[in-house]
């Protein structure tokens, strides 16, 4: 790190030299009111209109044009990084360059551009070579010489650094090493089975050989594979990711809407969904044309786990099986948040400020989670700060700018599409309000599947290990 900022610092130096020796031996003139080179203390031309903003280091003229700074390699439009301990702060007055010859800059007219000293003649070669070019180009290959460009090196990129005093910096992406292995066993549906679901309803199943297992998250038709019965799924909804259902026919469009005509055409022998995903009057038609429909609890949480997997054991006949997943993956649970603690700050001025983010950019759909929402509880679980829930925000709200900068997070939660939706990391920086956080200025990011990141069910275990491991891990952008 240390070579690659005196080579940024020398790069700069020669370019800014470069560029004047280039100019047609034209040079900074002496300012009638300092005495000093205007061009030389502030990157401007000969203008003496030209100054600089003391507060944020950019060039302006009282005639509209701008004065460039100094060549800042690798820089993104509209954000520069410029200074002391290497911390990126946002200047609007910098433009990306990638050579001297693209650094423009105010000039003075034409009228009264000094006429450039007589030079010896010069070879075709040299006309077509200019000097400042060569000189650029070998300032170039010395420095990368020197920082071992030329040696035999990973090709891999290297892991963000974090600056100190930030709590995050740099995108990474978490995913699971695998899913939840489904349970093994011999024990047989007890059927029929009655049951009072969440919509207060009793509901009588007598045939589960053609399941759909519908919600916003997946987690239905994941707990019902865990518990050893996905080959009698007949489809799925678009946010169920097992590897093992990916061939079935997705029956929601549009996000997660229900599609009444694809259900039916599925001919299932029981629906279990929940009010995550809709529209009511569609599972209210399914119901009314005969197939058991069981409304179960929408509530994700850890604490709600457990008893998720029991229910869903029981309106399929299976409550056996449903007590031994959930013991299981109760335990796992515990085992993982162990370990995610144990990479988790202790001190609470050094706890992550986090916020969930769910956008759908091509909709223009942008909401911030908060209490109650299940990311508050998965926040609290990776030993975060929820800066949603703490401003008072309940469940899911439209993104408002304003309170997004007040809330001040260090890291955006999100779910792998929605990140992609909006173009990416450098994408969401153009939503108001997210550059303006630590968590923008730094691109801490942190996303992973749609299927996976707010799926409280079997998964969460590795969903929770995964997501500690990129929070927490060197700052590691290859996914655990």
């Amino acid at each position: 790190a240390a070579v690659n900022a005196r080579s940024s610092e020398a790069l700069r130096a020669v370019a800014d030299r470069s560029f004047h020796r280039g100019q047609r031996g034209h040079r900074p003139s002496t300012s009638p009111s300092t005495g000093t080179g205007a061009g030389t203390s502030t990157g401007c031309s000969t203008d003496p209109g030209c100054s600089t903003d003391p507060g944020t280091g950019c060039s302006t003229d009282p005639g509209g044009s701008r004065c460039r700074l100094r060549l800042i390699m690798g820089q993104r439009p509209t954000s520069g990084v410029e200074s002391a301990d290497g911390i990126p702060h946002r200047r609007t007055c910098l433009t990306p360059l990638s050579h001297p010859k693209d650094l423009t800059m105010s000039r003075p007219s034409r009228l009264s551009r000094p006429t450039p000293p007589s030079r010896p003649a010069a070879s075709a070669r040299h006309r077509r070579f200019p000097r400042f070019f060569a000189t650029t180009i070998a300032a170039v290959c010395a420095i990368s010489l020197a920082a071992g460009c030329g040696a035999d090196t990973d090709s891999s990129s290297a892991a963000p650094q974090v600056p100190a005093g930030v709590k995050c910096s740099g995108a990474r992406t978490a995913s699971s090493s695998g899913w939840t292995e489904p349970l093994q066993s011999d024990i047989e549906p007890q059927l029929p089975v009655t049951y009072l679901d969440n919509s207060a309803t009793e509901i009588t199943i007598t045939d589960t050989s053609r399941i759909l297992a519908l919600d916003t998250y997946g987690t239905l038709g994941t707990t019902v594979h865990a518990l050893g019965l996905g080959d009698q799924l007949v489809g799925r909804d678009v946010s169920t990711g097992v590897p093992d259902l990916a061939e079935l026919p997705v029956v929601t469009h549009n996000g997660h809407q229900l599609a009444a005509e694809a259900i039916l055409n599925l001919n299932p022998s029981v629906i279990l969904t929940d009010y995550s995903i809709g529209p009511l009057e569609v599972q209210m038609q399914l119901r009314d044309a005969g197939i058991p429909v069981v409304i179960m609890d929408d509530q994700r949480s850890r604490d709600a786990i457990g008893d998720q997997i029991r229910a869903v054991a029981e309106v399929l006949g299976v409550a056996e099986r449903g007590t031994i997943l959930a013991e299981r993956v109760e335990a796992e649970i515990a085992e993982a948040e162990a370990e995610v603690a144990e990479l988790a700050p202790k001190d609470e001025a050094d706890k992550v400020r986090m916020v969930f983010l769910y956008m759908r950019g091509n909709a223009g759909v942008f909401y911030w989670f908060g209490e109650g929402s299940g990311a508050d509880d998965l926040i609290e679980a990776l030993g975060g700060i929820d800066v949603a829930s703490e401003t008072g925000l309940a469940g899911t709200r439209p993104l408002n700018a304003e309170g997004l900068i007040k809330s001040a997070p260090d890291l955006y939660l999100m779910m792998s599409d929605g990140l992609s939706s909006v173009g990416g990391v450098d994408g969401l920086a153009d939503v108001p309000g997210v550059a303006e956080t630590n968590a923008g200025i730094h691109q801490c990011t942190v996303d992973m599947s749609d299927a996976e990141i707010l799926s409280f069910g079997p998964q969460f275990p590795h969903t929770l290990r995964s997501l500690g491991h990129a929070i927490y891990d060197d700052q590691a952008s290859a996914s655990q």
